[in-house]
């Protein structure tokens, strides 16, 4: 079964059989509890069909996280937009730039020096993930690079299949502090993709991520082309071949205000074409983060046209 015709039978199982509750946006959701969908990424590209997808924009937002930024102008940069343009991301950056004012209104409330940076995100965690503090060392405060911490056991797991992180080679953006008191006071927004695990298996890379709450309509689509790519750039890096990807999520929702765009998309045709993504020439991460979204290219990609809704946020 292909990714696509999964995800319009996951669209339709949350039309019959979701609950609908009331959420934290104000919107509402008709939710299922528990979803995955798997996909083999040497088939092809899982892009939706059954709507465009602009690629730029999800791969641009994946360098940004992979590069550790968390503020709104090296987004823009990654994914080729107009500085001070509107990002997926601004909304929840306002909401928590109100929350500092609040905190601090002598530093914040100027609006002059503000970096539009984000706190306690997903490139913070994920590259400098926060350990602890070394009392000995002068309170020195200690964090790991997860990411470049991956790319080495993956190697070291291709040379030898019976490493002992053969089946660690997770990363982690959910922190247990920032991402529940912290709310909108170190971070603008918790992590909804919490991890993914790599898992290499005859000269292949396979990938899972899971999802804490996952927006099908917008966010799914957007999801899966980040970690797709994901899994070709790590595989790249690491002399290995894409194997299968695999989602996990836990609250797998449509939003209220996104039934009629649902709706058309299941009313489309299916398109035959099977799109194909061309990665870039790089050879090492620093090299890779001087790309941007547009330098990655999906072949072979010829969809229905763009469907419009609201972000929740």
């Amino acid at each position: 079964m292909s990714y696509e015709t999964e995800y319009l039978n996951l669209c339709k199982k949350i039309l019959v059989e979701g609950v609908y509750t009331e959420d934290r946006t104000g919107t509402g959701t008709y939710s299922i509890f528990g979803a995955t969908t798997e996909c083999d990424l040497s088939e092809g590209f899982p892009i939706l069909t059954c709507k465009k997808i602009n690629p730029v924009l999800p791969i641009g937002e994946l360098l940004w996280m992979l590069s550790g930024n968390t503020d709104l102008p090296s987004l823009r940069r990654y994914q080729n937009k107009p500085e001070g343009s509107h990002t997926i991301w601004s909304d929840d950056f306002e909401k928590y730039r109100s929350t500092l004012i609040s905190e601090d209104p002598v530093r914040y409330s100027t609006g002059k020096d503000f970096t539009e940076d984000l706190g306690a995100i997903y490139g913070r965690q994920l590259r400098k993930f926060h350990r602890g503090v070394e009392y000995w060392n002068d309170h020195e405060e200690i964090v790991h690079d997860q990411f470049t911490t991956l790319i080495d056991n993956i190697k070291a797991v291709k040379v030898d299949p019976n490493h002992p992180m053969g089946r660690r080679l997770i990363c982690t953006f959910w922190n247990p502090y920032d991402h529940t008191v912290g709310d909108k006071v170190t971070c603008a927004l918790p992590a909804c993709h919490t991890d993914f695990q790599c898992i290499v298996c005859k000269g292949k890379l396979n990938l899972r991520f899971s999802m804490r709450s996952n927006d099908v309509f917008l966010g799914k689509p957007f999801n899966t082309v980040f970690y797709a790519t994901l899994c070709h750039i790590l595989a790249k890096l690491c002399g290995l071949e894409v194997g299968k990807l695999l989602y996990f999520g836990t609250d797998v929702h449509i939003y209220s205000n996104h039934i009629e765009q649902v709706n058309e998309i299941l009313s489309r045709e299916r398109v035959v074409e099977v799109p194909q993504l061309v990665l870039p020439e790089f050879e090492t991460l620093d090299e890779l983060l001087e790309l941007t979204g547009k330098d990655f290219v999906v072949e072979n990609y010829k969809p229905h046209g763009f469907v419009k809704a609201p972000q929740a946020s």
